[in-house]
């Protein structure tokens, strides 16, 4: 019999939860710029890459705010793993809604050793 936690069990479990009670978010990646002509693809705006994620939207409680780290504003995000096809970065953007953007500070995967799967992630978001 082993003693070995099962993580994707974690993952299943941490995914089913977020599913019940989060919400459909997207993580938006800026690509790569699109030029006025297809012989000249650099140089134009960015396109963005938009990713659908499940989570949860946290307030922070006022004694983790330390005005360094986290600040006035700064809200938590947790995200299911489970399936996500990209990890985010602090150069991606939360969308909630299209009203609703965040910049990316932190990322945190939820992953108890590095060759086991991320069960989930918690995000630093900023307005």
């Amino acid at each position: 019999m082993s003693d070995a936690f099962d993580y994707g069990e974690a993952q299943d479990d941490a995914a089913e939860l977020l599913e019940e009670f989060g919400g459909t978010m997207i993580i938006r990646r800026a690509g790569d710029p699109i030029g006025p002509d297809p012989w000249n693809p650099g140089g134009g705006e960015p396109s963005n890459v938009d990713h659908t994620v499940i989570g949860v939207l946290l307030d922070y409680q006022n004694r983790d705010m330390d005005g360094t780290m986290i600040k006035a504003g700064d809200r938590m995000v947790i995200l299911k793993a489970k399936d996500m096809v990209i990890e985010p970065t602090t150069t991606d953007l939360l969308v909630v809604t299209e009203s609703d953007i965040y910049t990316i500070q932190n990322v945190k995967p939820l992953k108890p050793n590095p060759d086991a799967e991320t069960v989930l992630y918690e995000l630093q978001v900023h307005k």
